[in-house]
């Protein structure tokens, strides 16, 4: 068994203490209310001198997750180390009018520890420095305790700058009420100063990370062979590359990780923040074992042992906001951890690949009979059956956006290919961009898988234009971006199919003025006029009885806005889109089908 690190949070500047029970930042929360808050070179201060000393307690909730062995470390900086006291907490139940938690701290003499119930002290044990602390310094406080058999071992340690020692300490508890008690993690200074805004803490809190005890001790690296990644969907700490992480904002964006299972195999994902809104399903070897939040350490459940698994994860739902830019609702991936017996397998190669690119409609928004499920969606279903046949797929799609218009409920999602006063706006458009500042394009300004050269898709589907029309959109400029975009595809990714889809309710004047689907067919055939050896550019129209079968069935095949199909509308759908791709593409020297 091992820690392997869970999170790792610093802070951002100057932030004011807030109401009881309010977030801080990055998931710490002040239970008290007014004791934290942030300076403006992003270290947490504290204003709390009175007792009980646990009545300022800054916790991280999320470690309250039926682990029993918790680990936390904090970085401080000693300001004047004469009266100062930092505790870091463990198995705490955030009791404010007296908690019962362990307790270890990092004080002007040296390190102590208590077991706290009900707020009151019942035992405790010091120990002191090897050297005196000396204003200014930077020491690191790491408390963490394990359950063994009727006793906890509670473990701290003090160790300065340059890696040395300060001081260490180990207790073993027998306390019955404490053992295999679930709590959370927490840090709290109890100390000589009332300054606001830390300007005369003795003490300031540079960073907090947290552990998680497993016996998946071996990492893994984003880099490493086994991974496999969804095409132009993932970011990495190094534009699309690194070893660090990895980054998607999309549904139904996806990574492939292998390994060569031992005997008795532990793996588990560590996925980033544990803020992040977005959930994930957990496939093994193709059967589905879990559906979960995006957030901190994940175990891979369902392993086969002594045999090659393949884990795949997709992402199915994400909040409609703070997405972009590596906003906190974005996936995050920071690679695995396997136990030490097992080994990492290569994942396969890439497949033929293809982007689909939308709106609500095509990232499953209401599709599970109104909760948002991307497997659910047209696109979702489709991705499904090119899996099968050696396709994957890049989702890009967007609630709320259009040609011209942002997506997300904030709008920080750029348009696809926005034009304004018939005239394109390159800095308002994500066509060419994995997320912010990173382009899908590779040196030859070809779309790229991960950024190499000759890893064009083989199609691009577009399904826009629903948003613009229901919200009476400029029709001119639309009709400008959709050929505009049509053109810069095609420029980019010279062999693929390009597939313009007409969203489902175009045949129904009630939902979508008839106007916007005769700006749609007059836009296709001008642009096959300007260019007719482009033989791969395929307009795909469901058709008026489909569109009003859909329409019409409110509860049944759509939300009751008649414009987003739940599964059974999207499953009448999906046929159809593939019918026209595979009647498409069936001269190809390859079969989709």
């Amino acid at each position: 068994m091992a820690w392997i690190p869970a999170t790792h949070t610093t802070f951002t500047g100057p932030v004011s203490a807030g109401a009881a029970g309010s977030q801080l930042q990055n998931g710490w929360y002040d239970v008290s209310g007014n004791i934290w808050s942030i300076n403006a070179q992003g270290q947490l201060a504290s204003v709390q001198a009175t007792t009980p000393k646990n009545n300022g307690l800054l916790s991280f909730p999320f470690s309250n997750n039926s682990a029993v062995n918790q680990r936390a470390s904090a970085r401080l900086v000693i300001n004047n180390p004469t009266a100062m006291g930092t505790f870091i907490v463990l198995r705490s139940d955030l009791n404010t009018s007296g908690a019962t938690e362990y307790e270890m701290s990092c004080s002007g003499n040296g390190m102590s520890y208590f077991l706290v119930s009900g707020g009151n002290s019942l035992n405790g044990t010091n120990k002191g420095y090897t050297r005196s602390l000396v204003a200014g310094e930077v020491v690191t406080l790491t408390v963490e305790c394990i359950q063994g058999n009727g006793s906890t071992v509670i473990t701290g340690s003090v160790v300065d700058s340059t890696g040395a020692t300060l001081a260490s300490l180990s207790v073993t508890d027998t306390t019955a009420a404490m053992q295999n008690k679930v709590g959370t993690i927490g840090i709290f200074q109890n100390e000589g100063s009332t300054s606001a805004n830390g300007a005369a803490n003795l003490t300031l809190v540079q960073s907090i990370d947290s552990y998680y005890y497993s016996a998946a001790s071996q990492p893994v690296s984003v880099s490493d062979s086994s991974f496999l990644f969804s095409p132009g969907n993932w970011t990495g700490d190094n534009g699309r590359g690194g070893s660090v992480s990895r980054r998607a904002w999309n549904c139904g964006a996806w990574f492939e990780f292998s390994i060569a299972a031992s005997a008795s195999p532990v793996a588990v994902l560590a996925l980033g923040s544990y803020l992040c809104g977005s959930r994930v399903n957990l496939y093994v070897n193709g059967i589905e074992t879990a559906s979960i939040a995006a957030t901190g350490i994940i175990a891979v459940p369902g392993l086969t042992t002594s045999a090659t698994n393949l884990v795949r994860v997709e992402v199915v739902s994400t909040p409609q906001n703070r997405r972009w830019n590596g906003g906190v609702n974005s996936v995050l991936m920071l690679g695995a951890y396997i136990d030490p017996q097992s080994a990492v397998s290569p994942a396969r190669a890439l497949g033929r690949w293809g982007m689909m690119v939308g709106s609500s409609i095509t990232e499953g928004a209401l599709a599970n009979n109104g909760a948002d499920y991307w497997p659910y969606d047209y696109s979702g279903l489709l991705a499904s059956s090119l899996r099968g046949k050696g396709i994957d797929i890049c989702m890009s799609a967007a609630c709320f956006s259009d040609y011209v218009i942002p997506g997300d409920s904030d709008g920080t999602v750029p348009p696809y290919y926005m034009v304004s006063g018939g005239t394109y706006d390159p800095a308002r458009s994500r066509w060419n961009l994995c997320d912010k500042g990173v382009s899908l394009l590779d040196a030859n300004q070809q779309i790229s898988a991960y950024g190499a050269t000759g890893t064009a898709p083989d199609f691009v589907l577009i399904n826009y234009c629903s948003n613009a029309a229901g919200g009476g959109w400029n029709i001119m400029d639309l009709s400008v971006a959709m050929y505009g975009c049509m053109t810069a595809i095609r420029a980019a990714a010279s062999e693929a199919y390009i597939f313009i889809v007409v969203p489902f309710g175009f045949h129904v004047p009630s939902s979508y003025p008839a106007i916007y689907l005769q700006m749609m067919q007059d836009t296709f055939a001008r642009y096959q006029a300007a260019n007719p050896a482009d033989s791969r550019i395929v307009f795909i129209d469901i058709g008026e009885s489909l569109s009003k079968r859909i329409t019409y069935g409110r509860g049944v095949y759509t939300a009751g806005d008649g414009r987003h199909p739940f599964l059974a509308g999207h499953a009448l759908v999906a046929p159809v889109i593939a019918d026209r791709i595979r009647e498409a593409m069936k001269t190809e020297s390859y079969s989709f089908f």
